[in-house]
């Protein structure tokens, strides 16, 4: 086993773990609401919850079928040249 596969593998299990996301995703909107204050701090929240159930989502199908390779975003969905 390489390393990728020891951190996809760390990577998974920690995200398979609903108490250890909430508390990522609780410190980081925190963060963000201390940083872009409380009138911001709906879509924040919004945003939180969104990214939440996105995990819980992919951590439920990981488990029941096997990690693949995809984020489940399209990255490029015009598939115009990415530029920077």
């Amino acid at each position: 086993m390489g390393f990728m596969d020891s951190a996809k593998d760390k990577a998974a299990e920690f995200l398979g773990n609903e108490q250890n996301t909430d508390q990522v995703l609780d410190k980081a909107e925190q963060l963000a609401t201390d940083k872009l204050g409380e009138d911001k701090a709906e879509h924040i929240r919004t945003a939180r919850e969104a990214i939440d159930e996105r995990i819980g989502e992919t951590s439920s199908a990981d488990s029941a079928h096997g990690a693949d390779e995809s984020n489940g975003f399209d990255d490029n969905p015009e598939d115009e040249p990415l530029t920077r």
